[in-house]
């Protein structure tokens, strides 16, 4: 089961997911930039309706730790 935890402040939303090349593809096209010392994406200022848009697609809700399951498949 993958895990996904949100931050949202008022100027920049934070996501830490575990690695999926869909996950990776999706957060890079909706704007999403890859925070290495925090090991999060980081959707700032105006992208951080594109970051909340793509979480709920993915993961069902930005506004809380959501659990999903994904299968080899699935995986990009």
């Amino acid at each position: 089961m993958a895990q996904i935890t949100t931050t949202k402040t008022e100027t920049e939303l934070r996501v830490k997911s575990e690695f999926s090349d869909k996950i990776v593809s999706a957060f890079k096209t909706h704007g999403g930039k890859w925070n290495s010392d925090s090991k999060e994406w980081v959707f700032t200022n105006g992208g951080m309706q594109n970051g909340e848009k793509v979480v709920d697609e993915l993961f069902g809700s930005s506004d809380e730790t959501v659990y999903v399951e994904v299968s080899k498949a699935d995986d990009g």
